[in-house]
């Protein structure tokens, strides 16, 4: 597996795929816990253009329905 390119410091879950980095970056916390959250180098450095999280949004509505079954 690919090493974590987000983690949340709260709960310690982790993502790998650089869609999810991208729309955690637009809610700006851990959709589980509400935690922060912690960008590899290589993510960080992807993100210096992109502008800052809204915190409004819920994360349902930037990650998508979660499927069921």
């Amino acid at each position: 597996m690919d090493p974590a390119l987000v983690s949340c410091t709260s709960c310690s879950r982790t993502w790998h795929s650089r869609t999810m980095a991208d729309g955690l970056r637009a809610i700006g916390r851990c959709p589980r816990c509400g935690g922060d959250l912690e960008w590899s180098a290589s993510t960080a450095e992807a993100a210096s253009d992109t502008p800052a999280p809204r915190t409004d949004q819920a994360p349902h509505l930037v990650l998508g329905v979660p499927r069921l079954g």
